[in-house]
This record gives structure tokens, sequence and C-alpha cells, in this order.
């Protein structure tokens, strides 16, 4: 039993350990929570269909990815468009993929996904620039695939905004160039993130 458990921790110790230099590789930043940097939550609520499979072969191994879409909101702003493809070399615990976001305030830049494997439980870690700040979010689910009939992702995006008034001064910016009605319909609805936030912590305790 004591060894059984040694391995399972070296074996996660191992993949924390990749991921991470995974993340130094492809430049995506800090993993979420880091307290060095102001981070103000942003809601998402994401649809996710059911993914689709892809099955590569190769002589050092097969390779298995996942592409789906994603629809809803993210801090009050309805997304527009969102793709995501994720995956790895079979049997081993930490994969990757990239993925695209947009909402009328403008698209994910730098847009990367970190995967990883523990047990039956998959997290796929989105990671990329938002407004001109940092933004990561998670999704974890049992299996490998992300997405299925009626399945809905929530949670708290992180950021680098300090602030309500510094994510709805850069949603302000992005816009501005949007018709007035519009405009004013979009920093309405980006005025709502603070409740969005607190009713999901309240549901969440």
């Amino acid at each position: 039993m004591r060894i059984d458990v040694t391995r399972r921790a070296w074996r996660r110790a191992c993949g924390i350990a990749c991921g991470l230099a995974i993340l130094a590789v492809l430049g995506v930043g800090a993993p979420p929570g880091r307290a060095d940097l102001p981070s103000y939550p942003l809601y998402y609520s994401f649809q996710i269909p059911a993914t689709h499979p892809s099955i590569q072969f190769a002589d050092k191994g097969s390779t298995t990815s996942y592409s789906g879409t994603l629809a809803g909101t993210l801090g009050g702003l309805p997304v527009k468009t969102g793709t995501f493809e994720y995956g790895g070399t079979t049997g081993r615990e930490i994969g990757g993929g990239r993925f695209t976001l947009v909402t009328d305030a403008g698209a994910v830049q730098n847009a990367q996904i970190l995967m990883t494997i523990d047990g039956d439980r998959t997290t796929v870690l989105f990671f990329g620039t938002y407004l001109g700040t940092r933004l990561d979010f998670k999704l974890s689910i049992e299996g490998l695939a992300l997405g299925g009939p009626g399945q809905v992702g929530t949670g708290l995006a992180e950021t680098g905004f300090a602030s309500q008034d510094a994510y709805l001064a850069a949603v302000q910016t992005a816009v501005a160039a949007l018709p007035e009605a519009t405009r004013q319909q979009l920093i309405a609805a980006a005025n709502t993130n603070p409740r969005l936030v607190a009713a999901y912590q309240e549901k969440s305790r």
C-alpha cells in the first residue's frame, strides 16, 4: 500500500513539474492564483456540446485529441465564437492544445491549453491574454472528453485586473469604436460581472 501511494505521489509531482515546465516554454504565464499578481475574477458560463475525438498513430505511440466549441458568457459579455482542441500521447498524464474565444470586446490572444490527468479526472487549463491582461480558467471532468448533452462549465476566471473599475475601463476602450447603442449595451453587460461573481461565490459555499 505504501509503495502504491508513494508511486502515485511521485507521478503527480512529476506531472506538476512537467506542467510548469510546459507553461514556461509556452510562455503562457503563471498558474492561477499567484499571490504577487492582482486578480479580479470574471465569471464564465460555457455551454459545451460533445467533443469530437481524433486518434493519430505514429512509431512512438498514438496521440488522441479532442475538439469542440464553447458558447455562453465571459465577464458578463456574450461569447461570439469559441473553439478548443487538446490532447496528448496515449498513456501520458499531461498534454496541451489551443483554443479561441471571442467577445465583442475582443479575442483572447496567445490562447493555449494545458491538460493534466489525475486518475479518472481530466483538468483542462486555459491560458491567454484578454483585454491586455492575463486570463486563465479551468474545466474539470470525469474521463477525457469535455462536453456532452446539456453540459455547462461555470466558474471564475483569474485575471490581471485589479478591480471591476479596471475591467470596465478595458471594456470601454475595446468597444469605443462601436455604435453608441451597442457600446452602452456591452458596458451594461460588463457591469453585471460583480453580481455574477457574488452569486457564484455564494452558491459555491
